[in-house]
């Protein structure tokens, strides 16, 4: 019995859903969404991270690097969670 294909077949349906996760970032691997997070933010924060760590070899850096992204994407959920509960209080009154 053959499985039934999911997801998008074509070229473009390819190309249009390997961008579904910048809707709001959440599952996105790139650390910057385009059009909501600024590229100089994100350095900014990158190097401020990693300088206050002061890493010292390629694993301390590593880490540090690891740390600026997940830090990023924190702060990222902490603004979806209330620009959604702002948006859903805005339907309800």
């Amino acid at each position: 019995m053959a499985m039934a294909q999911r997801g998008p077949g074509t070229p473009r349906g390819k190309a249009a859903s390997s961008h579904n996760a910048v809707k709001h970032g959440l599952r996105s691997g790139a650390p910057v969404i385009p059009e909501l997070e600024s590229f100089e933010d994100w350095e900014r924060h990158r190097a401020g991270t990693i300088a206050g760590f002061a890493p010292e070899g390629y694993a301390e850096t590593d880490f540090a690097e690891r740390i600026a992204l997940l830090s990023w994407r924190l702060k990222r959920v902490a603004r979806y969670e209330t620009e959604m509960t702002a948006h859903s209080r805005r339907r309800s009154t």
